[in-house]
């Protein structure tokens, strides 16, 4: 019998915060009434479904390190890195045959999606859990034209595309991941679209989604009392 990996969930964490605008590391700040850290949320999900979280972080976030380490997370630890999407491309000896893709300070539904994706990866070298949008220019944007799948990060337009929507988490496999950040990279630069070389493609609709730390006011440096 074939040996069986584990999917690896990649989390980037390698950021400087400096929209939430305070000296903590973003991923330990709380949400809401939530009495656990905005990267514990991620963490849970892995343990839940019996994921491999792989958590992106840069050396001297000290806060965040300790806390990985007291949990026995495995860290890629980096220097710096320009954007998000180059601390992914930074990490892919950490990479699996399988990976899904999940920002730290996000929150979606169905979070048994992650299943869905998982098992879709047997099959297709990229999987998007996807939702609509109204205002493209602030997401990471996926479009289609002419049956083919094409990807920007913040576009300045999508009206020249069939459909376009946004993507809250991406599976995907090593080879086609590599060539997808590498993509991203390009286009967090320049806003613009590019194709994804992939013929495997699928995209799952997410009921929900949310970046929680788009606003500072639900945010807190300890659990509400």
């Amino acid at each position: 019998m074939a040996p069986t990996f584990m999917t690896h969930v990649i989390i980037p964490a390698a950021g400087f915060g400096k929209r939430v605008g305070t000296p903590k590391s973003k991923e330990l700040l709380y949400y809401k009434d939530d009495s656990f850290p905005l990267i514990q949320w991620c963490l849970n999900l892995c343990k839940k479904y019996e994921l491999k979280p792989i958590v992106i972080s840069r050396k001297d976030k000290i806060d965040l390190n300790e806390f990985l380490v007291s949990r026995n997370i495995e860290t890629c630890l980096i220097d710096k890195s320009e954007e998000w999407t180059h601390s992914v491309e930074l990490s892919q000896d950490y990479w699996g045959p399988k990976n899904i893709l999940i920002l730290p300070d996000s929150r979606f539904k169905p979070e048994d999606i992650l299943l869905q994706i998982q098992t879709r990866l047997s099959y297709s070298n990229l999987v998007f859990g996807v939702f609509d949008i109204a205002q493209p220019q602030e997401w990471g944007v996926l479009s289609k034209k002419d049956e083919r799948y094409l990807i920007s990060e913040k576009p300045r337009t999508v009206q020249s595309y069939d459909s376009s929507v946004a993507w809250g988490i991406i599976g995907f496999q090593k080879e086609a991941g590599a060539k997808l950040f590498s993509s991203l990279r390009k286009s967090s630069k320049d806003h613009l679209f590019y194709p994804i070389e992939s013929q495997g493609v699928e995209c799952f609709r997410l009921h929900s989604y949310e970046d929680v730390t788009r606003s500072r006011d639900n945010l807190y440096l300890q659990p509400k009392s």
